[in-house]
């Protein structure tokens, strides 16, 4: 077993997770780059949201690394989708929509990669520890 494949097993994890999001509007009817623009942007402002920190538009921009005119059109996407609203000045996750979109299925299949992803970076960390 090889130091890389610890990251195959994050990188298929990021794929299979972004793939779960995929199957959803507003990423379902998106194009490839439209899809990961909107999840790199829904993904991080879900997280500040919840960590009680939502972000402007410039701490978007800066944090997910999309140029400024991308990120407004991409949060447009998200507030009429229902993913997202503006308030005052920052953009905040609605979370009670998340708690309507979010199946137990989805939880289970989460749950599921995230545990074959940490099963497997065991065994490597297990081989390659110092």
């Amino acid at each position: 077993m090889r130091r890389a494949d610890a990251a195959i097993t994050v990188s298929r994890l990021f794929h299979e997770i972004t793939q779960t999001f995929s199957r959803n509007e507003p990423y379902r009817s998106a194009p490839t780059k439209t899809a990961l623009e909107l999840i790199a942007i829904m993904t991080f402002i879900v997280t500040v949201t919840r960590d009680g920190n939502p972000p402007t538009q410039r701490g978007i921009t800066e944090e997910v690394g999309i140029k400024r005119s991308t990120v407004l059109r991409r949060l447009k996407t998200l507030i009429d989708n229902g993913r997202v609203r503006r308030v005052d000045h920052v953009y905040m996750a609605d979370l009670d929509r998340y708690d309507e979109i979010v199946t137990p299925e989805m939880i289970e299949e989460w749950f599921r990669l995230i545990s074959n992803a940490a099963q497997a970076l065991r065994s490597v960390r297990a081989i390659h520890k110092r």
